[in-house]
């Protein structure tokens, strides 16, 4: 399950950078 834990920490820094990029 720690595989499934790194995935989902992932998939947020990347929601965070998308976001991020658009708020410029």
């Amino acid at each position: 399950h720690d595989d499934a834990a790194k995935q989902c920490r992932d998939l947020s820094q990347e929601l965070v950078n998308l976001r991020g990029e658009l708020g410029k």
